[in-house]
């Protein structure tokens, strides 16, 4: 799949009502077969090559709310979610997250940038 491909996958992943508030990142990067990330504190082990991106469905509100990840396949776009309550971006944005949707009425400042 292309890029865009991945990016309107995951955007149309969500609901009409998330896509009406949130916004969502894509990471550049793709994880290998048998590769971990950790979500909210527990590991997530993928089985293909995998994009993550990160749906903040309450921008603008403190840490703590409801967000998914969205862990997209690169070859097939098949799309697994995990619901999840912090951000990739506790500690600063990763370097390759891109903001690839921003619901209208969205603030710029509630939106995560290096």
């Amino acid at each position: 799949m292309t890029r865009d491909e991945l990016e309107r996958a995951v955007v149309a992943s969500l609901s009409d009502e998330e896509r009406s508030r949130a916004v969502v990142y894509v990471d550049d990067r793709v994880l290998e077969p048998d590769e971990e990330l950790k979500i909210d504190g527990r590991r997530v082990r993928v089985e293909a090559p995998t994009v993550v991106a990160f749906a903040d469905l309450e921008p603008g509100v403190n840490w703590g709310h409801r967000a998914r990840y969205l862990l997209v396949d690169r070859d097939t776009g098949d799309v697994r979610t995990l619901d999840a309550q912090f951000p990739p971006f506790l500690r600063g944005t990763p370097p390759g997250l891109k903001v690839v949707y921003r619901a209208p009425g969205v603030p710029e400042w509630a939106v995560a940038t290096d």
